[in-house]
Parts: C-alpha cells; sequence; structure tokens
C-alpha cells in the first residue's frame, strides 16, 4: 500500500515514515500543509493519506482531506494528539478511513491501516 504522509512536525513525519516502511507500506512522499498534500496526493496517486489535523501555514487536515477524497478520492488515516469539537464534528463527517492517537505505536498503526485497507481499497 502506498502512502502519503501530511504532517508539518518533521520529527514526527520521519518517525511515521520508519515505522510504515520497517511494516513493509510504501511511503511515496511527505508533505506539510494542505496545498502541498493535494498536489502531491494528486501526484504520486497513494493509496491511502496519514493526514495530521493541524498542519504548517495554518492549514486544516481535514479540510485537505476532504479535497483530496472528492477531487481523487483517496481516503484519509487522521492522526492527532489533540481535537477541538468542531474539529471532530468536521472529522466525523469525512467518515475517515481511521483515527490515531499521537504519539502512534507500531501495533495501532499496522490495525488502523489494514482495517482502511479493507474499508476501502478493496470495495
Amino acid at each position: 500500500m502506498r502512502v502519503l504522509i501530511v504532517e508539518d512536525e518533521a520529527i514526527l513525519a520521519m518517525d511515521l515514515e520508519i515505522l510504515l516502511v520497517e511494516q513493509g507500506y510504501d511511503v511515496c512522499d511527505v508533505a506539510r500543509d494542505a496545498d502541498e498534500a493535494l498536489m502531491k496526493a494528486a501526484l504520486h496517486r497513494p493509496d491511502i493519506t496519514l493526514m495530521d489535523i493541524r498542519l504548517a501555514h495554518g492549514t486544516n487536515g481535514i479540510d485537505a482531506a476532504k479535497r483530496i477524497r472528492d477531487m481523487l478520492g483517496i481516503p484519509s488515516v487522521f492522526v492527532t494528539g489533540n481535537m477541538t469539537r468542531s474539529q471532530m464534528e468536521a472529522l466525523c463527517s469525512l467518515n475517515p478511513a481511521g483515527v490515531l492517537s499521537k504519539p502512534v505505536g507500531p501495533a495501532c498503526l499496522q490495525t488502523v491501516l489494514r482495517r482502511a485497507a479493507d474499508r476501502h481499497l478493496t470495495a
């Protein structure tokens, strides 16, 4: 499965990339903000995005994921340290492929991505 990581914190993005590669996933790229995420998703056509909610330059991962899904049909698994009530409501309306809390552990990451693949990629 090809994964696009969308995370503005370089160390966290690198940690996620290491976890994904160790588990046999192909990380096609890393994006730091919503516009870059959309551009890289269009370029690489990943199977799924691993999307932080708060991104660089004041952009929002929920909005980015909605645009990527609507334009390209690519689902997202969200990764977040905390969420406001309005973010949670917006996230629920998207019907995400999964949600992970930071810090992300390898077992949780594997489980959520497998479920996401079963749910979204085998239809």
